[in-house]
This record gives structure tokens, sequence and C-alpha cells, in this order.
């Protein structure tokens, strides 16, 4: 006679019990596994991805901050004691050219330079010669003169370039600023547009 009870309940022993769990604790550890990996590549990709950001952005630097404070400094006394300077490439024009333009404290336009960059400096090596320096700088100048600034990197030029060229640049604007403070052109603009006759005669009297 057959045996009715049901074969489900017989204990298993050891051996069987590991035989019948080993593969689902090897499949339980490939998933935790593979779950850890995952996340591991999705911390690592936000991390450079945010390192890539930033790297996009500019920032501080004591050094740059540092070196431009002794420009500052001999250029002192300032026409206006607090100033705002922003220098960049712009890339847009032909030649590319390194512009700088000074604001005071309310950020109204008080002085402004634009320098073909091929006069002032250009790269001369690798698959970037003949451009010029990226910059983008944006620098507070307290009452005493200390700079304060952000600074976004080019990582295709060494550090060295980058700051003897923007302390140059500075160095320029900040003479030219005083030169146009202390001999402001002084414009007589006519009251009503003169006539063909009077700008004839003007000329007439002017050349020899």
């Amino acid at each position: 006679m057959p045996d009715s009870k049901d074969q489900s309940s017989i204990p298993m022993s050891r051996a069987e019990a590991e035989a019948y769990e080993r593969p689902v604790r090897r499949q339980m550890y490939i998933g935790l596994g593979l779950g850890f990996a995952v996340l591991v590549v999705i911390i690592i990709t936000i991390m450079e991805m945010r390192f890539r950001a930033g790297l996009g952005q500019p920032q501080p630097s004591e050094l740059f901050d540092r070196g431009l404070s002794e420009v500052v400094a001999e250029a002192y006394p300032l026409p206006v004691p607090a100033l705002q300077i922003h220098v960049e490439t712009n890339r847009d024009v032909t030649p590319a050219s390194y512009e700088v333009s000074l604001n005071d404290e309310d950020g109204r336009l008080l002085y402004r330079i634009a320098r073909p960059a091929d006069n002032v400096f250009l790269l001369d090596y690798g698959a970037r010669s003949g451009e010029p320096i990226r910059y983008v700088v944006d620098l507070k100048l307290d009452h005493d003169g200390t700079v304060t600034g952000l600074y976004k990197q080019d990582r295709g030029v060494p550090v060295i370039w980058y700051q003897t060229v923007l302390q140059n640049l500075v160095r320029e604007a900040l003479m030219g600023f005083h030169a146009h403070a202390s001999h402001p052109l002084d414009y007589q603009i006519p009251d009503e547009e003169p006539s063909t006759r009077e700008l004839r005669e003007d000329w007439e009297a002017a050349m020899d």
C-alpha cells in the first residue's frame, strides 16, 4: 500500500538543506553585489559631474589675490578707492581680445580697455596654438587695496602664464584709469548741429 504521508513534511537532512539553500544564497549574494556596484558607479558619476561643473565656475584663489594686491599697491591711491574689475577673453571678435572693465561700487562703468590678444599673449604650442588664455575673472578691491577675486580656470595653460598675463592686464587698466581720471577729455559739444558752410569754413581754416 503506497505511503499516503506528505513527502514535504519529512524533515531534510543538513546536507539536503545546504544543497537547497546554496543556489538561493548565491543568487542573493550576486544581487547584492550588483546592487552595490551600481550604487558605487552612480556615486562616482555624480561626484565626477559635480567636479567638472565646479571647474567651469569661477573659484577663489589666494595665490592670484595676493599677486593682484601687489599690482594694485603699485597704482595706489586710485581715483576711486573701491572698484569692481572684470577681465574676460572675447573670442567672438577677430582677432580675439582681452577686455578689462573697471566699475564703481554700484556697477557703473568707469573705464574699459580692450587689447587684441595677438598683441598681448597667445599660446604657441599644442592643439590650442594661436589661441588666447580664456579669462573670466571678477575682482573686488576694498578701500585699502585688498583684492578678492573669482577666477575661472584654464587648465590648458600653466598657472604662471595665467597669472602673469592677468596681472599685466590689470596693471595696464589701472594705469590707463589714472591717466583718464587725471586728464579727462573736455568735449565742447555745440548746442545745435553746425551748418555745411560752417563745417567747410572750419576745415578750410584748419588745413594748410
